[in-house]
């Protein structure tokens, strides 16, 4: 393990060639970006040069990190690139060997280990922003993801605040509007009206990161744990139980 101020311009980065005993150096370098490249707000003036050290070494290198704020890895490299480059007071041209190729997000396994068995099966997808977790889940090629606050809009009775706080009311309220002459009370009592979609079991349950909405984003994991189709019924002992991933 090396500090960046250890591949300061001046310094080698063939120094950090060890041989195995087969006679091939060192094959990659592993980045941490909290504690590296950054401390707390603070981005590191030695990150830059370090970057450029190890590209003109030809030695590649990732960077991994336990976040990811929902953001894809492309979003996510060019972010960091305007960062460590704005840090450095030699910067010149954009850091080097930045992309989505070298960047590992905390949910960025999830491509390869779950993206092919998961691509046309249902899963139910916790994080926030909506816009940036749901385009993940796209490209991972995920095409039945279905964002918990959609299952939640979708199934109103899941969270009975969520109506009222979206229609400027109490956020004490309870959604019990009546339609017609059927009271709450009754409606309790029918089955609840499936979509197509409702027919088909959740296969997994994919928490990506923090949802803006926890206590929601529970009740609907908690449904699904319960029964993997929650909408026709709410318990089924009967079926394995869904996994649950957490990226972090």
């Amino acid at each position: 393990r090396w500090a960046l101020g250890e591949l300061r311009p001046g310094s080698s980065a063939s120094g950090l060639m060890t041989d195995n005993g087969s006679g091939s150096g060192l094959a990659a370098v592993a980045f941490d970006i909290d504690g590296v490249f950054k401390y707390g707000r603070e981005w590191s003036p030695d990150g830059y040069s370090a970057l450029q050290r190890l590209a003109a070494a030809n030695i590649p290198h990732v960077f991994v990190t336990n976040g990811g704020g929902g953001l894809t890895e492309k979003s996510y490299a060019s972010g960091f690139a305007a960062k460590v480059t704005g840090a450095a007071s030699n910067a010149s041209d954009p850091a080097p060997l930045m992309s989505d190729e070298n960047m590992i997000l905390s949910y960025s396994p999830w491509k390869r280990a779950l993206g092919a068995e998961l691509a046309n099966r249902r899963v139910l997808l916790v994080g926030d922003p909506y816009d940036k977790v749901t385009q993940v889940a796209e490209s991972y090629g995920l095409r039945r993801a279905v964002h918990y606050q959609d299952y939640a809009r979708r199934h109103s009775t899941l969270n009975p605040f969520r109506q009222a706080k979206e229609d400027g009311g109490s956020h004490t309220a309870v959604d019990n509007k009546t339609t017609g002459a059927m009271g709450s009370a009754q409606r309790s009592q029918q089955p609840p009206a499936a979509d197509a979609d409702d027919t088909d079991p959740f296969a997994a349950v994919l928490v990506m990161c923090d949802p803006f909405e926890w206590f929601e984003a529970l009740q609907c994991i908690v449904d699904i744990l319960c029964s993997p189709t929650p909408a026709i019924s709410e318990y089924d002992p009967s079926v394995p139980p869904v996994p649950v991933h957490f990226s972090n």
